[in-house]
């Protein structure tokens, strides 16, 4: 069993780990026993992660993996393929992720703008509307009376 041990600095995420699982199994999604089997990649993940992430140590540092019963299993050599590609979905993902929260921090300040907006109307609306019911109030009570109306009903009498 190898390790690999990570400072603090250089710490992968859980996100970045499965970003790069991610691209290794969609590199080679076919299995092939002589070429693209478990062996190449965890060795494939295991030598991106080296070569990714500054400063991680191998322990132990001599360790050959990839041996069946000390028979060397041939493997594929796609590290450099892999940590590329990596590099293009991290940056992606990345920038989705930013897109995402400026989109919600947008969407937080309209709906808070919304808020204040919607409150001072009502509060208008409140303050106005008490006077324009009495209005109405009134002029319900005391229908306006047409002039032209007035003298004619006075004519007729």
């Amino acid at each position: 069993i190898c390790m690999l041990t990570f400072s603090e600095q250089a710490r992968p995420s859980a996100n970045e780990l499965v970003t790069l699982l991610y691209v290794t199994s969609k590199h080679e999604p076919t299995y092939n026993i002589t070429n693209t089997q478990c062996y190449w990649f965890i060795k494939t993940v295991f030598e991106a992660l080296k070569s990714l992430f500054e400063g991680a140590e191998k322990n132990p540092a001599d360790h050959q993996g990839g041996t069946w019963n000390g028979v060397p299993i041939p493997m594929k050599g796609s590290i450099d393929e892999v940590c590329t590609k990596y590099q293009t979905a991290w940056a992606a993902l990345a920038q989705e992720v930013e897109q995402k929260c400026r989109v919600k921090q947008q969407v937080t300040y309209f709906s808070l703008v919304f808020i204040i907006c919607t409150y001072n109307i009502l509060n208008r609306k409140k303050k106005n509307g008490g006077r324009h019911m009495r209005n109405v109030r009134l002029q319900k009570k005391s229908p306006k009376v047409n002039m032209s109306n007035a003298r004619q009903q006075r004519r007729k009498c």
